[in-house]
C-alpha cells in the first residue's frame, strides 16, 4: 500500500513529468538532427535553440492548463501571477495526495501519522560530517608526504619528491575522481532519488496532518 501511494505521488510530480518531456524531447531532437543530415557545426545549435523553446512551450502551455480555471484581475502584475500560479499549483498537488489517500481509505489523523511515521522510518539515517577527523586524516596525509620527501643524509625536505607525489595525486583525482562526482551529479539530476519523494511525501502529509480541519471534508468525502 504505502509503496504504491510513494509511487503514484512520484508520478504526479512536476519534476517527474517535465524530466520525461525533457529527455524525450532531447532524444527526439538527438536523431531528428542526424535524420535531416544537418551539419556537425550547426547540429549542436540546432539542438539547443530547438530544445529552448520546447521547454519555454512546455511551462506556456503548463500555466495555461494550470490557470485555466483561475479569476485573475486584468492589472494583476507578473510577479503576481507566479504567486498564484505556484499556490494554484501545490493547490492541485495536495488535492491529487487526498485522492490517493482516500484510494486507501485514509480518513483519520492516526491514519495519516502511520503514513508518516512509515515515510520517516524509510529515511536514511543522516550522518554528521566528523570534523576533527577530517582535521586529523588531513595532518596525517601531510606528515606522509613529509617522512617520504624528508632526506635523511641532508636533513632536508625534497620538494621534487614532493611535486611528484602531488602530481600523481592530481592525476588520480582528474582522471578518476571528477568524473564519478560528475556522473553521479548526472545521475541524480536525471532521476528523482527515493530519499527526495520520501522526504516530500512525509513533508506534504505532515501538512496535511497539522491542517486536518482543512481537508478531512474532502478525505470523507465519497469519490
Amino acid at each position: 500500500m504505502f509503496k504504491t501511494i510513494e509511487k503514484n505521488y512520484k508520478k504526479n510530480l512536476r519534476e517527474t513529468k517535465f524530466n520525461k518531456f525533457y529527455w524525450i524531447t532531447s532524444i527526439l531532437l538527438i536523431l531528428s538532427s542526424s535524420l535531416l543530415q544537418i551539419s556537425d557545426n550547426i547540429k549542436p545549435y540546432f539542438i539547443y535553440i530547438l530544445l529552448l523553446i520546447f521547454v519555454i512551450g512546455y511551462f506556456i502551455i503548463n500555466y495555461k492548463k494550470t490557470m485555466k480555471y483561475v479569476n485573475i484581475k486584468n492589472k494583476t502584475n507578473f510577479i503576481e501571477k507566479l504567486k498564484i500560479y505556484n499556490n494554484e499549483i501545490e493547490k492541485q498537488n495536495f488535492n491529487k495526495i487526498i485522492l490517493l489517500l482516500k484510494q486507501y481509505n485514509f480518513k483519520t489523523k492516526n491514519d495519516l501519522k502511520l503514513a508518516i511515521d512509515y515515510y520517516n522510518s524509510e529515511k536514511p539515517i543522516k550522518i554528521e560530517s566528523d570534523y576533527l577527523g577530517w582535521i586529523i586524516s588531513i595532518a596525517l596525509t601531510l606528515s606522509s608526504f613529509i617522512e617520504i620527501a624528508y632526506n635523511t643524509k641532508t636533513q632536508t625536505i625534497d620538494t621534487t619528491k614532493i611535486s611528484v607525489i602531488l602530481s600523481s595525486t592530481l592525476g588520480i583525482i582528474i582522471g578518476f575522481l571528477i568524473p564519478i562526482i560528475i556522473f553521479k551529479i548526472f545521475i541524480n539530476n536525471l532521476f528523482i532519488s527515493k530519499k527526495t519523494i520520501r522526504s516530500n511525501l512525509s513533508d506534504d502529509l505532515s501538512y496535511i496532518y497539522l491542517n486536518f480541519d482543512k481537508y478531512k471534508n474532502q478525505l470523507s468525502k465519497k469519490q
